[in-house]
């Protein structure tokens, strides 16, 4: 029972249900293995099922056994990311009774004849579990197919492949709207490298030599790329890998609270004809998730940064379809901010990702799934 209750205190009954309705593999009722079609095209051994249905929304231009392929390593990418996590946010005795196998190469259509199987033969005729190991297979399999649609969709979502290609174009337009002034000066204060004056008046203070330190969220610090954030933001709050607009970010640290107002509504009344900042949060005031506390107050919005296309469209177009539009998570953070994040424990940053991932826990691993199997 102890170990139920350390998994599930966080477990949110909403937000589990929405997740589930909107990525219907992960649902533990397994109503996909229940729908009509799936059942007629295991009756009449159509082994172009699921591959078919698949491979258009993913690789339309691979053959069968290559789409296989690449949805197995999809597949497994997205176990090892939920692993690391695993590894991570749960101690070794929890963590290795809940890490995923990582899946062997085969056959959509036998991995879903498998998984119903399974389910039949761990259900009696009124619907209840009477082999828990069995439906645990079952709910793996389907999590293991999630994992690899998810994977896919993300490495082919347009707002991933634009922050990659316009990352710099991003910054550049970025500086200039703040106006840094050629070369910034050398800092003396702690955790402060440069410092850099701006049209708005503002000082702004950088951690690094250039005045607004960037990053990417797809790619890990070896370039290689990074699921396992983004599967935890998808999963925790039900988005599909276009509905986020974080993939791109930006900070600036300025000196005090009156500074950082002063600079983000110059950025408002330069940026927005509406003077409305998307997404606006004041971290400092408690808004946010109840697991988004990260110990130190900002303030961070979206802006959305208009780049010309870096592709021809094979049709003559307007000009002014001539840019995209892509979405960039600006944070401004104070001295003291900045100093709270230098200074806080690594066990505070620790707590504050570890509820996250509890937060996603149940949703990845139900109760109504795993319960029976830790009793």
């Amino acid at each position: 029972m102890k170990v139920l209750e350390t998994l599930y205190f966080k477990e949110n009954h909403e937000l589990t249900r929405r997740v589930w309705d909107t990525f219907i593999f992960l649902n533990p009722k397994l109503p996909f293995l229940k729908t009509g079609i799936i059942k007629k095209a295991i009756e009449e051994k159509d082994r172009t099922y699921p591959t078919k249905a698949f491979k258009f929304k993913l690789y339309p231009d691979e053959t069968d056994d290559n789409f296989t392929r690449k949805f197995t390593l999809s597949m497994n990418h997205g176990i090892r990311a939920i692993n690391s996590l695993i590894t991570l946010y749960l101690n070794e005795t929890l963590g290795g009774d809940f890490r995923l196998q990582e899946v062997q190469q085969r056959d959509l259509f036998d991995f879903l004849r498998a998984a119903l199987e399974n389910k039949n033969r761990a259900t009696n005729k009124g619907g209840k579990i009477v082999n828990p190991e069995l439906i645990a297979e079952a709910y793996s399999s389907m999590r293991a197919i999630d994992l690899g649609y998810r994977v896919c969709t993300v490495d082919q979502c347009s707002e991933v492949l634009n922050s990659l290609r316009y990352i710099d174009e991003i910054v550049k337009k970025l500086e200039g709207i703040l106006g840094f002034k050629e070369g910034g000066v050398e800092s003396y204060l702690e955790g402060i490298v440069s410092e850099w004056n701006t049209d708005s008046g503002v000082v702004v203070y950088s951690k690094e030599k250039t005045p607004m330190p960037k990053r990417l969220k797809y790619l890990a610090l070896d370039n290689s790329p990074k699921y396992s954030s983004i599967l935890m933001k998808m999963y925790r709050k039900g988005l599909y890998p276009n509905q986020m607009r974080d993939y791109v970010g930006v900070e600036v640290i300025v000196r005090d609270n009156e500074e950082r107002d002063r600079l983000i509504e110059y950025i408002r009344r330069n940026t927005s004809p509406t003077h409305v900042l998307e997404d606006y949060t004041d971290l400092s005031k408690g808004q946010g998730s109840s697991a988004s506390g990260a110990g130190y107050g900002m303030k961070k919005f979206v802006l959305r940064v208009p780049v010309k296309m870096a592709y021809k469209i094979p049709i003559k177009i307007p000009r002014t379809l001539a840019y995209e539009s892509v979405p960039v998570e600006f944070q401004v953070l104070t001295l003291e901010d900045h100093k709270q994040r230098i200074y806080i424990s690594e066990a505070s940053h620790f707590e504050y990702k570890r509820r996250q991932f509890m937060e996603l826990f149940p949703v990845l691993f139900p109760k109504q799934i795993y319960a029976s199997l830790l009793a």
